[in-house]
């Protein structure tokens, strides 16, 4: 191994070619080798580097980094303790020298053989670009494992949950650079597919690429930001969201057999409001990167192989709400009762740190960046039990065999530790741990709280504090100078922390008193050295409550007697949370009584409170449901001792433990079981209320108490800084997850998504309910064999459940016109590769495909959303749904991807993997040209299948491999014809037809058994020469919600100082006014002069000087006029979600009047009898311009790149007149999903070769950028070009941009996607005005949503609602802001639902009214295009928007 380089000039003579060999000679006379394999090491969590890498750095001279993985959830049972040379972890460098450090190692992180091989992935492309073949290596990988795999339910499985779990490489740094990360994050689903859903949960959690993708990665708390600076940011809420809407619950409640829970009115229920939302978001802060380490894939100096760490300083501190209208940290212990029972309990954990004290749990409270001498720690005395248990002796020295050690019973203490009420690091022998407390909860309100202060800041900084916790440090001081605090000379280790009780008696016994103090007197001893933390003071404190008027959310407010609280809970201060009020009763300053004796603050009531806990069962409850519903205070099993108690079996799940004769009293304790969860907690019979404070005048007391009261959040974190710590984050994040996974939508949500993913888009709901049986129970068996470990959440159960339930199993389902589904075009092609044995050649080793997601829409890690390739609720129009079954899969079906992926499989049975006649492989040989059916000696993998010799065995054989043996009889004669015909001459060739044409029935591409005539379906018409002026309406649809609030900003000639109000709001995402160089004139709106986005001109060039196009203010998706009174229960769309939003834009028909169109399809139907209609979408599904069945015309939908020939090289004669037979006419009761494949496939088929023919005579005559926009927008500028080739009248066009969803540094984003906006839509305007036609097409831009006007802790914005819009056309009447753009961004305007989300005032109906009657709708025909629009009094008229 080279540790130094060469600088001789003879190594200039050295060959640069790599395919040469380069010896050298040493000083000593060896003779060496250059070898350019890669080693990489063993670092597997059983058995890590037992020098954590150090060697290897050693050895390189610091080229590389330390490889010792970081410690965690996933490797913590398995490290050890190493003192061999040289060892290392991230924190500490290879010293040569011996040292302690613990070792750990990584999940797949094995040793590769550099010789045993001679191919490698490739590391240069043909083109010099790099990064081309690297992002290809991860598909490679991918496709050899699905080929070649022995496991391959298994991977079936793995897949299944990747597309659920789906990652957008787009949003992942390094995405086009590396393989590793995308690789090790797929194997979470190959290592759980038949492991645990919980497991799956947490692991996908903590992944640093879904953090990336969903912004969780870096997401600071609101308190955070406001104890830095003040600033008012909110936390990020993606991953909240889509965990919960995605991964687990779904957005409406489901019964245990998958259907749709309904109220007393017939309405789904939701599962989640957008409070859940903010409170689970607030549950996802505080997680960041790992350190760097070596012996993983890094370009850019990040770890993203290793889980996300949690810091528990950018955690959001307050408590947090739960989906069952109760709070994260329910049914948990309580702190107060752990720390009585002292760190010798039973249950206490101790985390080996090694022979560096340095704490990885808890915070350093040094004044200085150097720490003391003497450090926070405390040494163990050798006669101590607690030495004994964590020194492990042996031999008559430590062991150290355990690096986590959990007490197994009590201890008693030992000399010191007998006078310390709680221990941080402590020292045994050369080797330091530290204390981790026990999974347990603060609550937010206590009795006697007590005032603490920060040292470092005395008159800043306070907090409330329970006495009871020994959470601050000892400052007294002479009873003749209470302002002088002293700090103690007598601690048992440095920053000791007690009780107020401990500290009062310390005081006491040196003739000092506790006090408030104004500066603390160093002791001169290291008991204070460099110490910044909190202290004991005399005074008292009280916990107030500030109640919001809108909602009766609480914030706390502390207020120390002496003191001045710490920012996040001063009065200023509005971290509102959600309170459980008794009775849904709270005082609020807009009621006849007022805040009565609470003070009144804006917008709510500021009370004093009081604690109350009382018991809550005076006698047995009669079952384990009612205990478990109303108790919340667990005792912990550990310290729990029944010996103590009387006990009564009450029933199955339900036992009392109580003291005296009977129960049930304050003491009693029941241990009670879910059965559905079979989670069984000790719960105490007890409940803490928080009342508001009477003065017996203004409020009426009801047994001499406040009629208002709420129960006590508890709250993983100490409310006060003073004791947040890492372990209990993670406590927390354990409690989310279990709250998301215990949910009862879980079970039936996941089996339902695992069945639509095998083969069923619509199974029945008794088959649902036998899967989430399984689910639940852990337990499935199936002809004598079991499966599942018998817990909750197993998939080895619920996947047998599923693939072995007689529904999947009994062959005469097959015929049932509503069974099965559409299959994935990425497993079709896989299946052709398997079923006829494809094998690489020795040259090629690799399958590398050639862009296949965007060939035929689909590939391996290349998901366009976190909504996959398709949605699960999609249903296609037509019969799939009239008939209210989904049809996710299909999706898929558009006209660019069936003849690609039809040509791709061609390509393959014809001429082996290749790029040739639409082949889907990279390599692109250069024998194409001369390429002849059946010769593969060029292409980079074969077909060795070998057929029966019988012709008719082999028909059937490859009916069982292709289609599973549902080819249908009429095919199968069809197909036999053909076969014998070619056989006769060429028999070879005859089986390469033969599995040809099965691969083009719909019993391939469908799960459902069609039944077919063998008539080929009827030809589309040749369109009617046109003879009308052509109109064209263009919906450019920016997905993920356009931050819209930056696109257009209120700036100059304001009202009520709206652009002050933008800019405190918005906070760091603000556009200043010097960057709005781009101002437009906005007469009549809140400004007379507005901002556009300084990265989008071309909007003002059209708006301001060409007078080409309007803004429109304040438009949103509505079911009708709304304010912040209804809009939640008047509103039909799930609010908030992508798919729920974009699916409405899409539609405008909230109530189904004409289910599955859209507002585009249905002009088109209004028109088709006068006009000649064509519709067209780029590079996306045709839902966007469905119209009525049977009568708008088909929706043509082509890529951007072009359109391809349908299989430009047949291999045999009429070819596409035998696939359309194949595909022909179906009788009554024919397989929904087969009749949907052979609908599209013919589709596709015409129109392919009709726009192939038009296209190619038409070409653009502007530049256009080359970006993905600027591609789309040019095939619509080509296509409009075609009008008269093709005899068009009105055109609708439907294109998407991606990527509007900014959660994380919108104003980034936003310059780039405008960038790229800015250049394709002036490179469409100025081809369509040479074309002529600009007058005569009009753009209307569409999004999600706004986002809100809030930011949050990644600097980015969440999902909101109105937002503003563009209409352009060279008929437009531009230069003016229609709509009303809001006036007021405040909390308590009349449109801002919190986070600044505004409530549209104008429906997108209103603008698309305007549209129809410029489009040529007549007025008796616009009720029927827009079914929705008479719910609203505003809309817009065709005068309004054109001239």
């Amino acid at each position: 191994l080279l540790k130094t380089s060469f600088s001789d000039s003879v190594c200039n003579n050295l060959p640069t070619d790599p395919n040469k060999l380069v010896f050298g000679k040493t000083l000593d006379g060896v003779w060496l080798i250059h070898d350019t394999h890669l080693i990489l090491e063993s670092n597997l969590p059983d058995a890590p580097m037992q020098d954590g890498g150090g060697t290897t750095v050693v050895d390189t001279a610091d080229a590389v980094v330390c490889a010792n993985s970081p410690r965690t959830y996933k490797n913590e049972d398995t490290c050890f303790l190493s003192r061999v040379a040289n060892v290392c972890d991230a924190g500490h460098a290879p010293t040569g020298e011996s040292s302690a450090v613990v070792v750990c190692g990584s999940e797949g992180e094995i040793a590769n053989v550099p010789r045993s091989f001679n191919h490698m992935l490739e590391l240069v492309s043909p083109d010099g670009d790099l990064s081309v073949v690297l992002a290809q290596s991860r598909d490679s990988v991918w496709a050899d494992i699905t080929m070649f795999s022995e496991d391959q339910l298994r991977q079936r499985i793995a897949w299944t949950f990747a597309l659920t779990f789906a990652i957008t490489p787009s949003a992942v740094s390094d995405f086009w650079r590396e393989t590793e990360q995308y690789m090790h994050y797929y194997d979470i689903f190959v290592r759980h597919a038949f492991g645990n859903y919980r497991d799956m949960l947490l692991d996908v959690s903590y992944s640093h690429v879904m953090g990336e993708m969903l912004g969780h990665l870096g997401s600071r708390s609101a308190t955070h930001a406001y104890r830095i600076n003040r600033s008012i940011s909110f936390a990020d809420e993606n991953f909240a969201r889509e965990i919960l809407q995605l991964f687990s619950v779904g957005l409406v409640m489901l019964n245990r057999d998958g259907t749709e829970m309904v109220d007393a009115t017939g309405k789904v229920i939701p599962t989640y409001s957008n409070v859940e939302i903010t409170s689970y978001a607030r549950t996802w802060t505080g997680l960041s990167r790992q350190a760097l380490r070596g012996n993983i894939e890094e370009s850019s100096d990040r770890n993203k192989i290793d889980p996300m760490i949690v810091i528990a300083d950018y955690r959001d501190n307050l408590p947090k709400t739960d989906l069952y209208g109760g709070y994260i940290g329910d049914k948990y212990p309580l702190c107060v009762d752990i720390v009585q029972a002292g760190f010798l309990a039973k249950g206490s954990q101790y985390r080996m740190l090694g022979s560096d004290f340095t704490s990885q749990t808890y915070f350093a409270e040094w004044g200085s960046s150097t720490p003391p001498e003497a450090a926070d720690f405390f040494e163990l005395a050798s006669g101590s039990n607690l030495y004994q248990a964590l020194c492990k002796p042996s031999g008559g020295v430590c062991a150290f065999n355990e690096t986590t050690v959990t007490l197994a019973s009590d201890l008693t203490c030992f000399d010191k530790e007998c006078d310390v009420d709680t221990l941080r690091v402590i020292k045994v022998d050369d080797i330091y741990f530290e204390y981790i407390r026990p999974p347990c909860v603060y609550l937010s309100f206590f009795d006697n709280p007590h005032t603490v202060r920060n040292r470092g800041r005395a008159w800043y900084g306070s907090f409330c504090m329970d006495p009871l916790l020994p959470e601050a440090t000892e400052v007294c001081c002479d009873p003749s100078n209470l302002n002088n605090g002293i700090m103690t000379d007598t601690c048992n280790y440095v920053a000791e922390r007690s009780t107020l009780a401990t500290t009062q008696t310390s005081c006491a016994a040196k003739g000092q008193v506790l006090c408030d103090f104004r500066s603390i007197i160093d002791s001169g001893t290291s008991c204070d050295k460099w110490l910044w933390g909190y202290h004991w003071m005399s005074s008292g404190c009280s916990i107030q409550v500030k109640i919001r008027d809108e909602d009766g959310f609480i914030a706390l407010v502390h207020a120390p007697v002496d003191g001045i609280p710490e920012r996040n809970l001063e009065i200023d201060a509005s971290h509102y949370f959600n309170a459980n009020w008794s009775r849904n009763r709270y005082p609020t300053s807009s009621s006849d009584e007022g805040c009565g004796s609470c003070e009144t603050i804006d917008n709510g009531c500021l009370c004093d409170t009081t604690l109350s806990t009382r018991t809550v069962y005076r006698r047995a409850p009669t079952s384990a449901e009612s205990v478990i519903s109303r108790l919340e205070i667990a005792v912990s099993e550990d310290l729990f001792d029944p010996s103590g108690y009387t006990s009564t079996q009450i029933d199955t799940n339900l036992k009392a433990y109580f003291k005296g004769t009977s129960c049930c009293d304050e003491e009693s304790v029941f241990e009670a079981t879910d059965s559905r969860t079979q989670r069984t907690w000790l719960l105490k019979n007890i409940e803490s209320l928080v009342y508001i404070e009477d003065d017996g005048n203004d409020i009426a007391t009801v047994g001499g108490f406040s009629p208002y009261a709420f129960r006590n959040p508890p709250n993983f974190h100490s409310i006060s800084r003073v004791d947040w710590n890492n372990a209990a984050t993670k406590y927390e994040t354990e409690a989310v997850l279990d709250s998301i996974f215990y949910h009862p939508n879980v079970a039936p949500f996941v089996s339902l998504r695992l069945s639509q993913r095998l083969g069923m888009s619509n199974p029945s709901p008794e088959f649902i309910e036998r899967a989430t049986t399984a689910f639940e129970t852990g337990l499935f068996t199936s002809g004598g064999q079991n499966f599942g470990a018998g817990k909750y959440g197993d998939l080895a159960a619920t996947v047998a459940a599923i693939v072995l339930d007689p529904e999947s199993t009994t062959d005469y389902l097959d015929t049932d016109p509503t069974y099965g589904s559409v299959r994935e075009p990425l497993l079709k092609f896989m299946n052709v590769m398997r079923s006829l044995e494809v094998k690489p050649y020795e040259k090629y080793p690799y399958i590398e495909f050639n862009d296949i997601d965007e060939v035929i829409g689909e590939g391996p890690h290349a998901f366009p959303s976190i909504f996959s390739f398709f949605l699960s609720d999609y249903s296609l129009a037509g019969d799939i749904a009239n008939a209210g079954l989904k049809s996710p899969e299909a999706q898929l079906l558009t006209t660019g991807n069936i003849v690609a992926l039809m040509n791709g499989i061609y390509s393959l049975i014809s001429y082996g993997f290749n790029n040739c006649n639409g082949g889907l492989s990279q390599r692109v040989p250069g024998w194409c040209g001369r390429a002849t059916d059946g010769f593969f000696d060029e292409a980079s993998a074969r077909v060795t299948y070998t057929a029966p010799a019988d012709l008719d065995e082999a028909i059937s054989e490859a009916s069982m491999i292709l289609t599973g043996g549902r080819l249908t009889d009429v095919n199968k004669q069809m197909i036999k014809g053909i076969v014998e015909e070619v056989a006769a001459t060429d028999r070879d060739k005859a089986i390469r037809v033969l599995h040809l044409l099965t691969a083009s029935t719909p019993e391939f591409h469908a799960t459902s058994i069609p039944s077919t005539t063998g008539v080929a379906r009827p030809v589309t018409p040749a369109p009617v020469p046109a003879t009308k002026p052509y109109k064209a309406i263009v919906n450019l649809m920016l997905v993920g919600g356009v931050d819209s609030f930056n696109m257009i900003v209120p700036i100059g000639g304001c009202r009520n100082d709206i652009f002050s109000q933008y800019t405190a709001i918005r906070g760091p995402v603000a556009l200043g006014a010097g960057a709005l160089s781009n101002r437009i004139t906005t007469a009549g709106q809140v400004c007379s002069s507005m901002g556009v986005h300084p990265q989008f001109p071309f909007l003002k060039t059209m708006y301001e000087i060409n007078k080409e196009a309007v803004l429109i203010g304040n438009v949103g998706v509505m079911s009708k006029e709304v304010d912040k009174t209804n809009f939640w229960t008047e509103t039909v769309t799930q609010l908030f979600a992508h798919n729920a939003m974009q699916e409405e834009i899409r539609n405008l028909d909230p109530f189904g009047a004409v289910p599955e169109t859209s507002p585009l399809g249905r002009f088109s139907d209004a028109l088709i009898n006068d006009y000649s209609v064509r519709a067209v979408t780029v590079d996306t599904t045709t839902d966007g311009l469905i119209g009525r069945v049977d009568v708008s015309p088909p929706v043509y939908s082509i890529s951007r790149r072009g359109v391809t020939a349908f299989n430009i090289d047949p291999a045999v004669d009429d070819m596409t007149t035998h696939i359309q037979k194949l595909n022909g006419e179906t009788n009554s009761g024919t397989g929904y999903f087969g009749e949907a494949w052979s609908q599209k496939f013919n589709e596709a088929i015409d129109q392919t070769d009709l726009l192939q023919e038009v296209l190619s005579l038409e070409t653009v005559d502007t530049a256009f950028p080359s970006t993905t926009i600027g591609e789309r927008l040019k095939t619509v500028a080509q296509l409009i070009k075609t009008r008269s080739r093709m005899e068009v009248e009105r055109d609708v066009f439907y294109v998407e941009m991606i990527g509007f969803d900014t959660h994380a540094l919108v104003e980034t984003g936003l310059r780039e996607l405008f960038v790229e906006l800015n250049a394709a839509l002036q490179s469409f305007v100025d081809e369509l005005k040479i074309q002529e036609v600009w007058d005569f097409v009009t753009l209307v831009e569409t999004s999600d949503f706004a986002r809100t006007l809030s930011p949050n802790g990644g600097a980015g914005t969440d999902h909101a609602w109105g937002g503003h819009i563009f209409v352009a056309g060279g008929a437009v009447n531009g230069g003016r802001m229609l709509g009303e753009y809001p006036d007021d961004f405040s909390e308590d305007g009349p449109y801002n639902m919190g986070r600044g989300r505004i409530i549209p005032t104008l429906s997108y109906d209103a603008v698309f009214n305007a549209l129809a009657q410029w489009f040529g709708i007549p007025d008796d025909k616009l009720d029927d295009a827009l079914p929705n629009r008479n719910n609203f009094n505003q809309l817009l008229q065709q005068s309004d928007i054109f001239k």
